[in-house]
């Protein structure tokens, strides 16, 4: 079985961690990304070509953008949360992308994986200013209409819904995953859970991934198997996803030697390891709490 990933946390920080994810999952099946946004693909093919999204004279990257048509193309820029700047640089972008390939028709989508609310454009009246730019609230999507769908499962838990309605989305898009993600597996599993720590509990989190036979070792060790992986932990650590890390040595760590006051300190020492897999490993082997006090990470 693939390697998997988790993430014993919950996160309100925006940041390139959910970028990456977010590119991962459109990137891997642009046309399931096309229909989920409503975009005709006129292709040839019948499927969007990826165009290249960076534009290293500005150090601008533009998330993904597609030729979805001749003369036809879509720009999709995911955001964490929905902040007053969106707007003003979906027109920087509009400007590169259009000096990139004249005479082309772009449209733009922006994806808001959290909360907040796009504001200030196509409004003539109020803006004097219309930019005809579409938005797509994950948070009002139905979770079945992404369940149906493997390559589309890990936005389940960011749909509509209680908190337990996004915690079982979460846990049933596992399980699709699981059975329908094909030679993707292992990657849809790692962007499911990376996704679900914006809306799911940490706890709630742990208990789904135990059910479906996910281990702490193995999700840590399929982040570092993957290409994009260490590029994507370094990234979590400098947006404080490191808490996250705390959190889920802590509940090990209780787990393991009860509720002694010292646990969260060790817990901070652990956290701070090069290799996450490494810590849980030094937890399960230690004889008695007072083991991991000094303890250092293996040298490698």
């Amino acid at each position: 079985m693939a390697k998997k990933p988790t993430k014993n946390h919950q996160t309100t920080q925006p940041g390139p961690v959910f970028d990456t994810v977010m590119r991962g999952v459109f990137e891997g099946d642009p046309v399931a990304a096309c229909g989920l946004l409503g975009i005709e693909i006129t292709t040839t093919s019948g499927a969007p070509e990826v165009l290249p999204a960076s534009f290293p004279a500005v150090t601008k990257s533009a998330d993904l953008l597609l030729r979805v048509g001749p003369g036809r193309l879509a720009h999709i820029k995911y955001a964490r949360q929905a902040t007053s700047d969106l707007v003003p640089r979906m027109l920087g972008y509009r400007s590169l992308i259009m000096l990139a390939h004249l005479g082309e028709q772009l449209t733009q989508y922006i994806v808001v994986l959290g909360g907040g609310r796009v504001r200030g454009h196509d409004d003539p009246t109020t803006q004097r200013f219309w930019l005809d730019l579409k938005v797509l609230y994950l948070r009002e999507l139905d979770p079945a209409a992404c369940l149906a769908d493997a390559a589309l499962a890990p936005l389940a838990a960011l749909g509509r819904g209680s908190p337990a309605a996004r915690a079982e989305a979460y846990a049933q898009a596992l399980r699709v995953v699981y059975k329908e993600g094909g030679p993707r597996t292992g990657e849809l599993l790692a962007f499911t859970t990376v996704l679900a720590t914006i809306t799911v509990d940490a706890i709630i989190m742990k208990k789904i991934v135990e059910e479906v036979g996910m281990t702490v070792e193995d999700t840590t060790e399929f982040f570092r198997g993957l290409a994009w992986g260490q590029t994507l932990l370094e990234q979590g650590l400098e947006q404080g996803l490191e808490r996250g890390l705390e959190q889920g040595l802590v509940a090990r760590l209780q787990e393991r030697f009860g509720t002694a006051a010292e646990i969260p300190a060790i817990a901070h020492q652990l956290a701070r390891w090069p290799d996450p897999a490494s810590a849980y490993r030094a937890i399960t082997a230690a004889a008695a709490l007072t083991d991991l006090a000094d303890a250092q990470p293996p040298r490698t």
